[in-house]
């Protein structure tokens, strides 16, 4: 293979245990003196994410995208552009974002069943689009493509998947004042997370979009159990050597967890503090709301292959219906059924 075998392995090793330092400081050793292969560049495009060095990751899975395509790897090429866009989405860098995503939608076009294919339309049909289904036949269009999404992750045998859709569905109700229903669906969302059943950064688009919708519903009580589930997992987490300040997991002090749970008064600057960081996320371009960070979950999940934590799969951003979120568009988003539907809840 060339090079520095052993920087190779001892970060192939690392980066098996989430030890992301260690990872990354062994593939930039190898990447020094040979190309690294494709999934090596993209192990150390993870691991550089992960530790907040996101230009380093955003120019690793560009050198992976093009060992994928040099090697004919379109499923892999693909996932790799996913990441580049999202990379670029979180920085609000809109026209570069839009491109590499219908990079990857080009590869993914006579891929219609991989589970990047899937993870686009999730991300372009249902994500994207959340903030308009105050508007009937955008919600109505939302909840069809977030269950035909669930479906999908069913038969891929993904929870993570299949949660992304429940949630997708949830937040679409709510916006459209169904809000014990939608509720009931984000709840169910997010019971697979705290059971460890999916990875963490898709835990953690699945966490943001809940305290997006406690944000807008007001709803103190639930804000306050997910907060204080969400650091629960952030310490179990970390037992796992994921790092613990996730990028995507909303920035919630546990302490306005508690204050939370003792009232509106006491509590209301949790909700407030969290929603404001859904709002901060918003603001830089990442699709639509609440998905910044968050949104680049299921990329790094799986990069050609449908398993936890598996080389292979995509890790999530947007896809074949591009048009839904396109260079632009305005992707503020107008969310106006929100409040109407906490009205109407209260």
């Amino acid at each position: 293979m060339g090079g520095d075998d052993g920087a190779l392995r001892t970060a192939r090793a690392a980066y098996q245990q989430h030890r992301w330092d260690a990872a990354r400081e062994g593939f930039r050793r190898a990447a020094a003196v040979t190309d690294l292969a494709p999934a090596d560049a993209l192990a150390l495009a993870d691991s550089a994410w992960w530790l907040g060095q996101v230009d380093e990751s955003i120019e690793a899975g560009r050198a992976a995208h093009r060992a994928h395509l040099a090697a004919g790897e379109r499923r892999g090429a693909a996932a790799a552009a996913l990441q580049v866009a999202v990379n670029h989405l979180l920085r609000g860098e809109d026209i570069e974002g839009f491109g590499w995503m219908s990079r990857a939608a080009e590869l993914l076009a006579e891929l219609p069943d991989a589970p990047e294919a899937v993870y686009l339309r999730y991300f372009t049909r249902v994500e994207a689009a959340i903030d308009d289904c105050g508007d009937p036949e955008v919600a109505e269009s939302v909840i069809a493509a977030a269950r035909s999404v669930a479906a999908d992750g069913r038969r891929l045998g993904d929870p993570g998947v299949v949660a992304a859709g429940t949630l997708g569905e949830g937040r679409a109700l709510v916006k459209q004042g169904r809000v014990a229903e939608g509720l009931a669906l984000l709840d169910k969302a997010m019971v697979t997370v705290v059971d460890g059943e999916i990875a963490p950064d898709i835990a953690g688009n699945l966490y943001c979009h809940m305290i997006a919708a406690c944000h807008e519903l007001g709803d103190v009580r639930r804000a306050a159990h997910w907060t204080a589930a969400l650091e629960r997992w952030r310490r179990a987490a970390g037992r796992r050597g994921v790092h613990r300040h996730l990028p995507g997991a909303p920035r919630a002090d546990p302490r306005d967890g508690r204050g939370l749970g003792a009232g509106r008064a006491s509590g209301g600057a949790g909700v407030r503090g969290a929603g404001r960081d859904h709002d901060q996320h918003r603001g830089r371009g990442a699709l639509r709301a609440g998905r910044a960070a968050p949104a680049a979950g299921p990329v790094r999940r799986g990069r050609g292959g449908v398993r936890a934590g598996a080389p292979a799969r995509p890790r999530s951003a947007a896809g074949a219906g591009v048009a839904a979120a396109r260079p632009g568009q305005d992707v503020g988003g107008r969310g106006g059924g929100a409040d109407g539907a906490a009205r109407r809840d209260r």
